[in-house]
C-alpha cells in the first residue's frame, strides 16, 4: 500500500487517484465527498430581500460575480464566503469595493449558481431555489 501525500492516509490506487484531484475531493469522517463548483454573486445594491423568481437581465444588472469556489453544498458555501473565513484581516476589501460592492460576508439575498447551472438566492434560514428566466 502506498501512502497518500495529500490526505495521510495509506490508500489504494482509486482513493490516491481521488486524492490527486484535492480541489474535486474532499474527505471527511472516514468518506469521500465530492465537490462541486459554485459561483458566487453578491447584490450590488443590498435589499436584503427573498424572491423566488428572476430573469437573467435583472441578475446581471443587479448583482456582480465575486468568485468560483469548490464545496460539498450550499451551506459550506456560506460558511466560506463569511468574511472572518475568506478575509480574516479585511485583505478583501479593495477586491470588493473595486467591483462596486459594500459588503464582503454572503448575506440574504446574494446568489449562487451551481455547476448544474441552478441558481439558488441566500434566505434567511438556508438557501431557496431561484427560476431564472432567459433574457
Amino acid at each position: 500500500m502506498l501512502k497518500c501525500v495529500l490526505c495521510k492516509w495509506r490508500c489504494g490506487e482509486v482513493r490516491k487517484r481521488q486524492c490527486q484531484q484535492k480541489s474535486e475531493f474532499e474527505f471527511r469522517w472516514g468518506f469521500w465527498k465530492r465537490k462541486q463548483r459554485y459561483e458566487v454573486f453578491y447584490a450590488i445594491r443590498p435589499d436584503f430581500q427573498e424572491f423566488t423568481k428572476a430573469t437573467l437581465g435583472d441578475i446581471l444588472s443587479k448583482y456582480e460575480k465575486v468568485t468560483d469556489i469548490w464545496a460539498t453544498n450550499l451551506e459550506e458555501v456560506f460558511r466560506i464566503m463569511q468574511g472572518e473565513m475568506w478575509s480574516p484581516r479585511g485583505e478583501a476589501n479593495v477586491y470588493i469595493r473595486r467591483l462596486g460592492l459594500t459588503h464582503t460576508s454572503m448575506s440574504v439575498g446574494d446568489l449562487v449558481r451551481d455547476q448544474n447551472g441552478k441558481w439558488f438566492i441566500c434566505a434567511n434560514e438556508g438557501f431557496k431555489e431561484l427560476k431564472v428566466e432567459p433574457l
